[in-house]
């Protein structure tokens, strides 16, 4: 097998290895409102539902990159997704609150070592030139998995309750095991000799990793919550409400391959990161005021925007640190889910205390205002 086919396999089981893990990590939200109803939940309560899977990665995502380095991508990433499909199958078992965060905190370990591992094998099969690209191709991942799961599991929540929703994560998971294991192969640049600590003290990377944290603090609050808002403030259908929650990601599929090309042919990073920022506040601020084509318009732009900043975001480390970037994608991961657990935590509590979906969209702009200050300390291009 030649080394262009090869790099392609690889690509392809990384990228579905990713999916299965997002996949069930959205499959909570187009069913929260069952589930809230089920075990008689507050907002800031089923929360922790979304928060508990984040929490494992905060810890264990640093230690995971040495692990990835000390026993490799196969093994790591093989057990990165058993791991997402038991934690998936005991929140379809679930018959208390606790028990289904159990489930999550499980998918949440197994998820932390699968976006530690995906990513950190492509900089070894792909030249820097081609990682924006590259980059923007994985980048899809999430707002696939999104759309998918938002315009499919709310329907079939009422239709035959919210734990298939679990059930259907837990397959593909083991489906994407299957096909990773046969797949992946260690680069042969692997090495302990090749890792270094050094690359955690590298403060461009924590900075890197904060812009990271914020930007999903307010894409994952709007994500979990905004399907909710739509039904409780505006009164919208559970089928459309779902899918103008899912808008923010279906906006962004082609759009990452757009900015992914683009940084690699400008060879600026630091730009399309700031003009993202930048369109995300005023899309946030537009959308509580906003109906009709309005709002679709409005939720559009959110998405578009979202697009732009992860391709050059995740092609720095690369720049940065060189090719073995275990530890500086388990930073971002580390702060990638310090995001996920606060963003949903935040606004849910903002919610429940001043019963204002203004007040929560303004909640979700002021993180990325915070990532867009952030963004001027970077000393990249």
């Amino acid at each position: 097998m030649s080394d262009k086919i090869t790099k392609w396999y690889v690509f392809s089981a990384s990228f579905f290895g990713v999916f299965a893990f997002l996949f069930a990590l959205q499959a909570c939200p187009p069913v929260l409102v069952f589930i809230m109803t089920e075990f008689n939940t507050s907002y800031a309560a089923a929360s922790t539902l979304m928060s508990f899977v984040a929490l494992p990665a905060i810890l264990i995502s640093i230690p995971g990159a040495f692990l990835v380095s000390r026993y490799g991508f196969r093994k790591m990433g093989s057990l990165a997704l058993i791991l997402v499909a038991i934690g998936s199958l005991i929140v379809y078992f679930s018959n208390s609150l606790l028990l289904a965060d159990i489930g999550r905190l499980i998918v949440g370990i197994g998820g932390s070592i699968m976006i530690v591992t995906a990513p950190s094998i492509l900089p070894s099969f792909f030249s820097i030139e081609e990682l924006g690209l590259i980059m923007g191709i994985y980048s899809t991942n999430m707002p696939v998995a999104t759309v998918i799961a938002f315009n499919t599991l709310g329907l079939l929540g009422q239709a035959y309750g919210w734990r298939y929703a679990f059930l259907i994560a837990s397959v593909i998971s083991l489906l994407a095991l299957v096909y990773y294991s046969v797949v992946i192969r260690e680069p042969a640049t692997k090495g302990r000799a090749n890792f270094s600590t050094e690359r955690i003290k590298h403060p461009q990377i924590w900075i890197i990793g904060l812009i990271w944290a914020l930007f999903n603090m307010a894409a994952i609050a709007y994500t979990t919550w905004s399907s909710s808002f739509f039904v409780e403030f505006r009164n919208i259908a559970k089928p459309e409400a779902d899918f103008l929650a899912s808008m923010l990601m279906l906006a962004a599929i082609p759009m990452v391959f757009v900015s992914g090309y683009i940084s690699d042919r400008l060879g600026k990073r630091k730009p399309l990161i700031v003009i993202s920022l930048v369109v995300m506040i005023v899309a946030l601020l537009w959308i509580p005021s906003a109906t009709g084509i309005l709002l679709y318009s409005a939720i559009a732009l959110l998405g578009v925007a979202a697009a732009v900043l992860a391709p050059p975001l995740f092609a720095l480390p690369a720049e940065i640190v060189g090719k073995r970037v275990e530890v500086a994608f388990g930073v971002l991961n580390t702060c990638l889910n310090i995001g996920i657990t606060l963003g949903p935590l935040i606004v849910g509590i903002v919610r429940d205390a001043l019963q204002s979906e203004f007040l929560c969209y303004v909640t979700m702009a002021s993180f990325t205002l915070v990532a867009l200050m952030l963004t001027f300390l970077l000393k990249t291009r």
